[in-house]
């Protein structure tokens, strides 16, 4: 059993937003457990509503290999989460035992008390078991090892809003970006223009406390060092795909081929 590893983000708000991530996701159910999972979150969802107060956000997100429990609250009664979290933690879900999920580290933005902070940081809970295995094997992607997490953020994003259909995927064997059949390629000269945008975009979503923690999630998940949001912004103003443009250029290739 060990202490929560928690990422925190203070901002001086009168709410909070704090995120359970776990290392299994739909890429990792077997076929004779297919849905198991969605009811699973959906359980967890039911306790932690049970213990909040009626008006916080409780919501479930399930990814291709990771998922995550999400809470917004006010600040006053973020003391609330304290049982509400140790009761999801209390004993592991079947499933979770059967294909090795578990909580790997957590998140919370906003303003909360020190002692709540403190307390969350003590709550123990077993590491998974083993690692997950995928049996819904990935298809139409592109891998991008030799980018770092936040490049391939914004080349994802870039993407999306320039090529159609495509899909984040970020796996512990390496990130990916998967597409779809109406999947086209724009001039890859663009990408220069699009990082005031980035900016922008980063910039309205770590305005609110939901939008920093799902950023941090992003940075984080698979990753063996801590990255906070400072970090991201120094790499940000240092951006320039362009230099990794034979990276950038093979991996278009394939797509294309």
């Amino acid at each position: 059993m060990e202490g929560m590893e928690l990422i925190f983000e203070g901002k001086p708000l009168k709410s909070f937003c704090f995120s359970m991530v776990f290392n299994i996701g739909w890429r990792h159910e077997p076929p004779e457990l297919r849905g198991s999972l969605l009811r699973t979150f959906d359980d967890l969802v039911g306790i932690l509503k049970k213990e909040l107060p009626e008006y916080f956000d409780v919501s479930k997100h399930i990814d291709a290999e990771f998922s995550k429990l999400k809470v917004w609250g006010t600040s006053d009664e973020a003391e609330s989460l304290l049982e509400a979290v140790h009761k999801v933690l209390a004993l592991p879900p079947q499933i979770f035992l059967e294909i090795g999920g578990g909580l790997i580290f957590s998140v919370a933005a906003g303003a909360m008390k020190s002692e709540v902070l403190k307390e969350l940081e003590k709550m123990k809970f077993p590491r998974p078991s083993k690692a997950p295995k995928v049996h819904i094997r990935p298809r139409n992607f592109f891998k991008t090892f030799n980018l770092s997490r936040l490049e391939t953020i914004f080349l994802y994003s870039f993407l999306r809003e320039t090529a159609g259909e495509v899909f984040l995927e970020l796996s512990a064997i390496g990130d990916r970006i998967h597409y779809g059949k109406n999947f086209r390629l724009s001039p890859f000269h663009e990408i220069s223009k699009y990082k005031d945008r980035f900016k922008a975009s980063l910039a309205k979503q770590l305005e609110t406390t939901e939008g920093t923690v799902d950023l941090l999630i992003n940075l984080n998940i698979f990753k063996k060092e801590k990255v906070l949001i400072r970090d991201a912004l120094e790499e940000l103003e240092n951006l320039d795909l362009l230099k990794k443009i034979d990276t950038i250029d093979k991996m278009f290739r394939r797509v294309s081929s």
